[in-house]
């Protein structure tokens, strides 16, 4: 978190530079979230005892961002953002007796990704390569269903392929189709929750299609 908010002030600071090759714009992205578990070998008996299988159940979620173009030269634009975010999820324990438990996750965060745009930008329009890392941060959750409890900070690596192009004098359009991968054990480890300590992590990995307005 620290390098991503330090990227962002130098970030502010070039754009004090070079105010003429910065831009700001918006974006909506419609996202896929599955969540990455990985059961703890170590209690397996433990598990068996509560639960006959446990399955991470895919679900949908959605982002608005303000993001800063910066264009660093004809060939890459350095892109932060500050993101507002929904993802839903939930993990699913067959229980022995035929039963489902349901561990809901939904929650409401705050992002800050800092992503690189690779393209030649002596072209109106043309393919761009993202590479890029995100910090977040869960402001809310919102199930009271507390079967499981995650940890609020998170970060990803982001990379994604996108495509430029004009759709008037004065507004670039980029749809982009992203994967950001999970990079912290988000699992809060609680010996005293049977549930959580037949888990070894919890990561939450996305799909997004992104439309960038700039």
């Amino acid at each position: 978190m620290r390098k991503i908010f330090l990227l962002l002030l130098l970030s502010i600071c070039m754009m004090q530079q070079s105010q003429a090759q910065t831009l700001f714009g918006w974006n909506i992205s419609f996202d896929y979230n599955f969540l990455n578990t990985l059961k703890n070998l170590d209690n397996v008996d433990t598990l068996k005892s509560i639960a006959q299988d446990l399955s991470p159940i895919k679900a949908g979620g959605a982002s608005f961002g303000i993001p800063v173009n910066i264009k660093l030269g004809h060939w890459v634009l350095l892109r932060p953002q500050v993101v507002f975010n929904i993802s839903l999820g939930q993990l699913d324990y067959k229980m022995s007796n035929g039963t489902t438990q349901t561990a809901k996750l939904p929650s409401m965060n705050l992002e800050f990704p800092v992503q690189s745009v690779i393209s030649n930008y002596n072209k109106t329009h043309g393919l761009g390569i993202i590479l890029g890392i995100r910090g977040g941060y869960k402001v809310k959750d919102l199930s009271g269903n507390q079967l499981l409890t995650l940890n609020k900070g998170y970060g990803t690596l982001d990379t994604g392929l996108g495509y430029r192009f004009k759709i008037s004098k004065k507004t670039t359009l980029m749809p982009e189709l992203r994967y950001s991968f999970g990079l912290n054990n988000l699992l809060k480890q609680d010996a005293a929750n049977v549930y959580a300590y037949t888990l070894d992590h919890v990561r939450r990995n996305r799909v997004s299609f992104v439309l960038n307005f700039f």
